[in-house]
């Protein structure tokens, strides 16, 4: 049996401000640096669910939160155990979805997830906590990896 005790942390679409919402995300880039470069640790499940904050004394604090499908960048370069992709396929980097890509995962892929993150955001929402009506990438929730490396291509290269 394990058990944890933590602070409550929010989703980033809690945020009260489009301002918060830039600082939550700014400050959950931080982090990953910081696990990068210091612990030497790679997220790769840069997503929605995982970019939270908390709040102390009316301020916001980003956090990157659940690291299960993290790795030590020491093991990047090791045959993986599992044939499967890691990610949250919206997030994924482009190259990710391609059928002939198998690895390893890099920084660059950390940073590309960021950027669809900050695309959703500033695209799926009107303002904080405020979904539009038809969200421009709701497609990419269930879309194949046919389609999102598609959309993905065209977006970066358009």
């Amino acid at each position: 049996i394990r058990g944890s005790i933590q602070e409550k942390i929010f989703h980033v679409g809690e945020a009260k401000s489009d301002f918060e919402q830039a600082q939550i995300v700014y400050d959950a880039f931080q982090c990953h640096e910081w696990v990068h470069d210091i612990g030497r640790v790679l997220h790769r499940d840069i997503n929605m669910n995982n970019v939270m904050f908390r709040r102390i004394n009316g301020e916001v604090y980003g956090v990157l939160n659940d690291f299960d499908l993290a790795t030590s960048i020491d093991d990047l370069d090791r045959t993986p155990t599992s044939k499967h992709r890691t990610g949250t396929r919206p997030f994924m980097a482009c190259e990710q979805h391609d059928i002939d890509w198998n690895g390893p995962s890099r920084y660059r892929h950390d940073a590309e997830s960021f950027f669809y993150l900050i695309l959703m955001l500033g695209c799926d929402h009107s303002g904080p906590g405020k979904k539009v009506k038809d969200p421009p990438f709701q497609a990419w929730i269930n879309g194949s990896d046919e389609y999102l490396s598609d959309k993905k291509h065209k977006l970066l290269t358009t």
